[in-house]
């Protein structure tokens, strides 16, 4: 069979889960029954991202932003999943989750990505939310709104917290 590969794209043919053609543009051809074609994205692709878990002290905290992905080897993605980007943002989610369970609340605006007014030159913590998915990449996390529920035992780690660290 022939197929036309999509601008932006690349058609990955797999043979028994190995890659073994990659096609950039025009048409290709792969054999039904021995071949699968995984087409996937070459541009950085822009995700929604709504996250919620539970802070060190076991507060509800709700994240929202946007994720970036981007495939940067696309025969070791097409091998891991047809579905690769989405795995790649649903591990990113629970990178995030992992991350705010081992945060309190004083520190939630150190968290990836989110946005302190300025531009240290630090690490934004991508690394800390780092995804382990072949042949895709974290290239932008950013977080636009951080929520959690004002209740007294909200307000009481708050108040231990800052009394700490004076």
């Amino acid at each position: 069979m022939v197929r036309l590969v999509p601008k932006g794209h690349w058609i990955v043919v797999l043979r028994s889960g190995r890659a073994v053609r990659i096609a950039e543009s025009g048409l290709t051809v792969w054999i039904p029954c021995l071949e699968r074609c995984v087409p996937l994205r070459r541009e950085t692709l822009r995700l929604p991202l709504a996250v919620t878990g539970r802070s060190a002290e076991g507060v509800d905290v709700r994240l929202w932003g946007e994720l970036a992905l981007r495939v940067v080897d696309p025969a070791r993605a097409a091998e891991t999943s047809p579905d690769v980007l989405d795995v790649a943002a649903d591990e990113t989610e629970r990178a995030l989750v992992r991350l705010v369970s081992r945060t309190d609340l004083i520190s939630l605006t150190d968290l990836p990505g989110h946005d302190h007014g300025h531009d240290d030159g630090h690490d934004d913590g991508h690394s800390r939310a780092a995804i382990e998915v072949p042949g895709v990449r974290l290239v932008d996390l950013r977080i636009d709104r951080i929520e959690i529920e004002l209740t007294a035992c909200v307000l009481a780690a708050v108040t231990a917290a800052a009394a700490q660290t004076k």
